[in-house]
């Protein structure tokens, strides 16, 4: 075997073994030196075919450029901050960066899933037969007005927790003017279904008697 030379001592990038780029090296006494920050970007250390420079975690397949978005499970699935994995998102489709966005793409049967954890109102459903459910809170404390608004028919809101707001603008039939206290109002809807669905921290904003409200 020739000894090395001076001018062996260095590669360019686009140089490939194994499937592997070659940094720069460095004869040091007559061996190749590579830097071991340099060589883990320049390997595909999870065999998922992204190589570390660009994966954003090189020691898991399931991560990495390309890879599809898993909603609700805060990870970077896809190596891009910029693709939402939540507050919320739509069965058969993706992630939103709020459930307003979520509950305005949807179209039934899909359904509108809230992540764990607490996702900001006030919310408007105007989808006719949208459900929306989840683990997650809709929180609207301090505004005045309903957390959530429902103004269609057929809608069902399931398994949410819902905090604050300060109930519907106008009164039911029979009522008296002032606005009600209820963290949800459907106005000018039909049917509403509420499957255990919790309520806290709702207030009313006038004196004005008011039927059970939820």
């Amino acid at each position: 075997m020739r000894p090395a030379r001076a001018r062996d001592a260095v590669r360019p990038p686009s140089d490939h073994v194994a499937g592997a780029r070659l940094a720069p090296l460095l004869l040091l006494g007559g061996c190749l030196w590579i830097s071991p920050a340099d060589h883990a970007v320049r390997l595909d250390g999870d065999g998922d075919g992204a190589l570390g420079d660009v994966d954003c975690n090189d020691a898991d397949p399931e991560i990495g450029p390309g890879r599809a978005e898993i909603p609700c499970d805060g990870v970077d699935n896809d190596c891009d901050p910029a693709t939402p994995d939540g507050p919320a998102f739509v069965q058969g489709g993706g992630a939103y960066a709020t459930v307003q966005e979520a509950i305005d793409a949807a179209l039934p049967p899909q359904e509108v899933v809230v992540c764990p954890g607490t996702a900001s109102g006030p919310l408007t459903v105007a989808t006719p037969g949208l459900t929306v459910s989840g683990a997650g809170t809709v929180d609207a404390t301090g505004y005045d007005g309903a957390a959530i608004t429902v103004t269609a028919a057929g809608v069902t809101l399931a398994d949410l927790v819902v905090r604050g707001g300060a109930g519907c603008p106008t009164p039911p039939p029979g009522g008296a003017p002032g606005r009600y206290g209820g963290a949800i109002c459907a106005v000018g809807a039909g049917p509403l279904t509420l499957r255990d669905v919790s309520v806290t921290g709702a207030r009313p904003t006038s004196a004005a008697p008011s039927p059970a409200t939820t």
